[in-house]
């Protein structure tokens, strides 16, 4: 099992490491994520994978905006891709935009 610590150098997508510039993916869940988590597992059904976010934090801005979740990414390829597993995953993520690196 991966330690927190692991998971927060690894791209959501690829599993590289991330850079200091790291590219993301925001969306939304239809199933709840528990309070206090750092990580949770994201099973991807059509897709048949399984990708590592991070909850939004309650009161922040990409919370306000309707995100629930934010999938950290390596690259703006992965990033795309990434967006489009979500994507297809027949409206389980009623929002999924990909970040700016800044945000």
């Amino acid at each position: 099992m991966k330690t927190n610590a692991q998971i927060a150098g690894e791209c959501a997508w690829c599993g590289g490491a991330l850079s200091e510039v790291v590219h993301g993916v925001g969306s939304s869940d239809s199933e709840p994520v528990k309070a206090g988590e750092v990580f949770v597992d994201v099973p991807l059904r059509r897709s048949n994978r399984s990708l590592f976010a991070a909850p939004v934090r309650v009161g922040s801005r990409a919370y306000g905006e309707g995100y629930r979740l934010i999938f950290a990414a390596c690259s703006d390829a992965c990033a795309r891709r990434l967006g489009e597993a979500l994507i297809n995953e027949n409206g389980r993520f009623a929002k999924c935009a990909m970040l700016k690196p800044e945000e």
